[in-house]
Formats: C-alpha cells, structure tokens, sequence
C-alpha cells in the first residue's frame, strides 16, 4: 500500500472505529480499531494520518503507559507516532 492509498482508506474510516496506518521497512499495514482497552503500538514510528471515527476520546500514552494527549472524537489529524506507544481506545 502506498502513501496516498493510506491516506484513503483512512480517510473513508467506518464509524465507530479509529483508523489510521503505519510503515514498518518498506511495507504499509492499515489498522482499524474498535473494541475498547488498551492497544500497544510496539515500533509505530514516523507521521501518518487517522481517523477518530467514534464517539469516545482515544488516549496516546508512552511506554510507562503516561498520559501523552487525547484525540477528539470525529477528528482527522496526522500525527507523529514515535512517542507514542499504546492507545486507550475508549478513555
């Protein structure tokens, strides 16, 4: 998946779900989220776009698991995920 297929399919998130997508080497893998709890986000490096899809805030937290920010609901961004490594999907 390319860059601007990314940009995409997060941007056509289903609701009630969290979309976004990360590059891991040379590939791209696309996530949607939507269960409640906490996601660990092991190696999620650079900037891509997401989707807040949902009625709930989502919590970006670091690797001791502290407080780094809140993601509004319905709210597109792009955001650097090198700090971040777990989200609270339901805070």
């Amino acid at each position: 998946m390319d860059p601007a297929t990314g940009h995409r399919l997060v941007n056509n998130c289903p609701a009630a779900r969290f979309c976004t997508w990360i590059r891991k080497g040379e590939y791209y893998t696309m996530f949607q989220f939507y269960n409640c709890g906490t996601y660990s986000l092991s190696g999620w490096l650079g900037n891509t776009n997401f989707y807040n899809h949902q009625n709930v805030l989502v919590e970006t937290l670091g690797s001791r698991h502290e407080h780094i920010g809140y993601i509004p609901t319905n709210w597109k961004f792009i955001t650097n995920w090198d700090k971040v490594w777990y989200i609270n999907l339901c805070a």
